[in-house]
């Protein structure tokens, strides 16, 4: 494996995890009720957090749920380009095919209709509350786009 391998391996692994964060709190925002947002809203003291809740407990079409779903959309596309790049590298006949394959295996399938919603059954709320600051700092910078 060469450093260049590597390099794209790391950078994959990367844009899973950002994947399956986003993943998990799109799972535990869509199964929590907006009266439980709402209230979870009112125990959250001013600040970050709670100018997320906030934006949370919004009806749908929110920014938050628009910004999340851009910062989805951009880790398939990123990932879609390294996997082809790195199918490329290790001599694939047809490295777009074999990366859009493998992104699609890997990130819609094995992460966020597996391991994402299995999270999510297990305690909607407190993947919710887990997720919710590294999702506010994937999603302030994604505000312009949504």
């Amino acid at each position: 494996m060469t450093p260049t391998s590597a390099s794209h391996l790391v950078i994959l692994a990367a844009l899973a995890l950002i994947f399956l964060v986003l993943s998990i709190f799109q799972a535990a925002l869509n199964s929590l009720s907006r009266m439980l947002l709402a209230r979870m809203r009112e125990q959250a003291a001013a600040g970050f957090r709670a100018g997320l809740l906030k934006e949370a407990s919004e009806p749908p079409p929110s920014r938050l749920r628009i910004g999340v779903q851009v910062g989805r959309q951009l880790c398939l596309i990123g990932a879609a380009v390294v996997a082809s790049r790195l199918a490329g590298l290790m001599g694939s006949r047809h490295p777009l095919v074999a990366g859009l394959i493998a992104v699609a295996l890997l990130f819609t399938v094995l992460i966020e209709q597996i391991a994402a919603r299995a999270l999510v059954l297990i305690d909607p709320q407190r993947a919710f509350k887990v997720t919710l600051p590294a999702v506010g700092l994937i999603h302030y910078p994604l505000i312009p786009l949504a």
